[in-house]
């Protein structure tokens, strides 16, 4: 987070993009082996990673943006 003139900016590197990326592709009706491909990853596991996160969370993140 950063504070300018009393804003306070949340700072978004491409690591939490890629999160809400791939929780937003949580229920596309698409293999794995694509979405990982979309992500950038190889691994299930690191897909399964990407997607644990709340809705409420995600609903932060992509209204800040």
């Amino acid at each position: 987070m950063e504070e300018s003139n009393g804003v306070v900016r949340h700072r978004y590197t491409p690591h939490s993009c890629r999160h809400t990326f791939a929780t937003l592709l949580k229920d596309v009706p698409a293999p794995d082996k694509d979405k990982l491909r979309l992500i950038g990853r190889t691994s299930a596991e690191m897909l399964r990673h990407y997607q644990d996160v709340d809705v409420d969370s995600l609903r932060r993140i992509t209204d800040a943006l």
